[in-house]
């Protein structure tokens, strides 16, 4: 019998605020008399399970997409190049992501928390709409992904090598806070469901308790054996802060003491070689509005007089493809529009004015081109005019290289791709490498340096891929934000192996410990499955109700529309109240009234 029962408002419920905004978040049911701490039907545990898939995946996508910010000019030029509109498409793919990402980790917080207070949970018909249309909006971005840009994937696995160890711990403590209600929902559940549950759950667990097994860290180092500082290359200039392959990139460069510089050089009609990365004019000049039937025409069809002509700066400011030019000193910023496409041999004088290294790309001409047969002599002739040091000039073009070495033996023979064994390298007199970070793997870095080949990585525009090559030994990096990479005095992290060793052991072992106790202290809070005869339920009469009773056959607590006298507040005959107590119903009888679950503040039974 009830020996006491504290009542507030004359024995109508409390209202719980934060309750209602969970459960009416996650399943729309905002009123008290919606609730239920009935256990979760199968269909209701399936549609969680659907939203730990969705969550997953979307996770996976936001990881990538924050990861992918270092190529984040690549994915707005490859777009570029297809639909000839600018448009900033990473920023709004990551926006998106982030958006959907928020609203899944908010609908599984809300989903522990009803496991937690003992909710039944219930996920509303149009988050289960959305949760799905996440799942197949996610699949279908992962394959698209995997189809047109495979290499970037190859980013995310880079990624975890630096921060892997750190979310390794982080999702020990997560899962180890996690298992208080995870233990909760185990011990209500059917022996049958209870296999499949802790089955998941030890594997989920294992698997993060040994996952920095699967990937090799580069930073597992100590400090004696941590690698010199990567040399930096700007791409194209000071990429991010100025128009690229401007004058005015280059030389802001200079200030943040980069080691070269690098760029894109084509050869104009009449046989001067100039500065130009795309195979057009149309995204970094204005030449559409010069020569308005010419737009999409190659670059090397132009003469060099015409490209002199035409602006190369303003679309930096215009289109903002860094979402920068508000942190550009306004003096620097004003020199813009005056920008004009740069020849190489002004490139040249640049960097032997200032005792800087040059890598570039040459882009061969046509064939229909007046300079197809002789492009490679004219770039060679104007390096060697220029007077620039010859070790100060990293040769990449691999058309006739034997020639280019007869013609100017200093040149630093420069591999595009780490395509060749040492053996092969050495044989071809190459000695230095330049390769996406995709093309070139940590073991060829460290074997080119022990075999006294150079590697360069590109490009590299974060700090934590920045530290990624430093730990693995890279002699330097293509970066487009030297300004960003400039401070970076040491690795993200370092740490000597035997020491994250003993780490990892002690918080896997602690969480392990913990994991038992929550268990052991559930168990003993959850003795049995089935609850006692006076467990409260606000859902009894509402079944019984649903269930087509004759009103005959109707519990005087609940009237014909299926509301309780509680909550009604109404007091009824105490022998109508005795027959109803004695047909089963499992509300608390106070007094002649009627009180449910959730109408009291405090309870003391005795059995």
């Amino acid at each position: 019998m009830v020996s006491h029962i504290k009542l507030e408002n004359q024995q109508k419920y409390k209202n719980h605020a934060c309750l209602s905004c969970i459960t009416g978040l996650y399943g729309c049911r905002w009123k008290r008399y919606r609730q239920s701490t009935e256990p979760t039907t199968m269909v209701e545990v399936a549609f969680f399970i659907i939203l730990i898939i969705a969550f997953m995946l979307i996770a996976i996508l936001f990881y990538f997409w924050f990861v992918a910010g270092n190529d984040a000019n690549d994915i707005n030029w490859y777009l570029w190049t297809d639909l000839h509109s600018w448009f900033n498409w990473y920023l709004l793919l990551f926006t998106l992501t982030t958006l959907v990402f928020s609203y899944i980790s908010f609908l599984i917080i809300f989903g522990i928390f009803h496991i937690f207070l003992g909710q039944q949970v219930h996920l509303h018909v149009i988050h289960k709409i959305l949760v799905i249309a996440t799942i197949v909006g996610a699949v279908a971005a992962i394959i698209i992904i995997t189809t047109i840009w495979q290499d970037e994937w190859q980013l995310l696995y880079k990624s975890l090598q630096i921060s892997a160890p750190i979310l390794q711990l982080v999702t020990v403590v997560l899962l180890t806070l996690l298992t208080w209600p995870f233990a909760k929902l185990f011990f209500k559940s059917s022996p049958g469901f209870q296999i499949l549950q802790l089955t998941i759950y030890l594997v989920v667990l294992i698997f993060i308790y040994l996952s920095p097994l699967l990937i090799h860290n580069p930073c597992f180092i100590s400090s004696d054996e941590l690698p010199i500082r990567p040399r930096i290359l700007a791409h194209r200039g000071l990429q991010q802060l100025a128009p690229e392959n401007t004058r005015v990139a280059f030389e802001q460069a200079l200030k943040y003491n980069v080691f070269g510089l690098e760029s894109d050089v084509s050869i104009s009609w009449d046989g001067v070689p100039f500065l130009m990365h795309d195979s057009n004019l149309a995204r970094t000049t204005n030449v559409k509005e010069m020569f308005p039937s010419r737009e999409w025409d190659l670059a090397s069809t132009f003469n060099i007089s015409d490209l002199k002509e035409l602006d190369a700066g303003s679309w930096f400011i215009e289109r903002d493809p860094f979402r920068t030019v508000k942190s550009i000193p306004d003096d620097i910023k004003n020199t813009f529009p005056n920008q004009k496409i740069l020849k190489y041999e002004e490139l040249l004088n640049i960097a032997m004015m200032n005792n800087k290294s040059v890598l570039f790309d040459i882009r061969q001409p046509p064939s229909y081109h007046p300079y197809y047969s002789t492009w490679l002599e004219l770039v060679v002739n104007t390096t060697l005019k220029s007077g620039i040091k010859q070790d100060q000039v990293w040769w990449l073009p691999e058309t006739n290289r034997s020639w280019v070495e007869e013609q100017a033996p200093g040149f630093i023979q420069t591999l595009e791709g780490a395509k060749y064994s040492i053996e092969v390298m050495q044989e071809k007199n190459l000695s230095q490498v330049n390769a996406a970070f995709y093309e070139i793997e940590d073991e060829q870095i460290r074997s080119f340096k022990n075999a006294s080949i150079n590697s360069s990585v590109y490009v590299v525009n974060k700090w934590w891929l920045f530290s990624v090559y430093w730990c693995v030994g890279a002699h330097s990096v293509t970066s487009g934000s030297p300004q960003l990479l400039q401070d970076v005095s040491s690795p993200a992290w370092y740490l000597d192996p035997s020491i994250y060793l003993i780490i990892w052991t002690v918080v896997d072992g602690v969480s392990i410990l913990c994991v038992l106790i929550i268990f052991v202290i559930q168990r003993l809070q959850n003795p049995s499955r089935i609850a006692d005869q006076e467990t409260v339920s606000i859902n009894m009469q509402r079944k019984r109700y649903n269930s087509g009773r004759t009103p005959d056959d109707v519990n005087p607590l609940y009237d014909l529309q299926g509301n309780s006298a509680a909550a009604n507040g109404t007091t009824i005959p105490a022998p109508l109240a005795a027959t109803a107590a004695a047909d089963g119903d499992q509300s608390i009888l106070v007094e002649n009234q009627v009180v449910e679950q959730g109408a009291y503040n405090e309870v003391k039974l005795q059995m």
